[in-house]
């Protein structure tokens, strides 16, 4: 905004001024979307790519306007799609994951996956662990969908399990110590960045996988 201010003193053509007009009014607009989507707890229905979309769009020039219709359409929708963002969350961990674990497919879920680039680790005088924003959103996925399919109500995404996970970590960023623990999984960290997810029920993995391959038949990769 100080940038737009400062550019703005130098406006002296009326195309100028108008196109001020447009970045201040993107800039408010981008401000408070990000506002109202955090503040309502709205993005505990969007999946972590789609998080990182939206925020691409809320700060570039297609962001739209905020307007009562939007916002109620918007929310709307994302309600409405919960179930099928599900899906979504969990064919992004599934791409996220590496042949180069025995325990991982990226075909379905096994009684374990592991999960690179999950923490960054900081050596510059006392080494220590934070969980990376995007990891933290990637937990929340794996939770969100078992939290549908054992029925129970998903929490907002600002005290769910990314979080519990992410202040865990900040417990431990010295020594990694002990082992994340939530009703459907377990998480081990490690020194090298990455994360190994202990599936605790494999009743509700099989579930998962049915319902993923039975709606979205080519969106999982075939092994070459």
């Amino acid at each position: 905004m100080d940038e737009i201010v400062a550019s703005g003193r130098r406006c002296r053509k009326e195309n100028e001024i108008e196109a001020l007009r447009r970045r201040v009014a993107r800039c408010v607009d981008s401000s408070i979307w990000t506002r109202l989507m955090t503040q309502t707890g709205m993005f505990t229905f969007m999946s972590s790519e789609q998080h990182d979309k939206w925020t691409d769009q809320v700060y570039s020039e297609e962001c739209p306007e905020v307007t009562l219709d939007n916002v109620i359409s918007t929310f709307q929708h994302l309600h409405a799609s919960k179930n099928e963002t599900f899906v979504t969350g969990i064919i992004d961990v599934f791409r996220k994951l590496s042949w180069d674990y025995k325990t991982n497919n990226p075909c379905r879920l096994g009684k374990k996956i592991i999960l690179e680039g999950v923490l960054s680790i900081n050596v510059s005088r006392n080494r220590y662990a934070s969980v990376r924003t995007n990891a933290q959103n990637w937990i929340n996925d794996l939770a969100r969908a078992f939290c549908l399919i054992d029925k129970k109500n998903v929490p907002d995404s600002r005290i769910a399990e990314g979080s519990q996970y992410r202040d865990f970590i900040n417990l431990n960023s010295y020594t990694l110590n002990g082992v994340f623990t939530c009703e459907w999984f377990t998480i081990k960290s490690f020194w090298k960045g990455s994360a190994h997810v202990t599936f605790t029920r494999p009743d509700l993995v099989d579930k998962i996988n049915e319902i993923v391959a039975s709606r979205y038949p080519d969106a999982l990769p075939s092994r070459v």
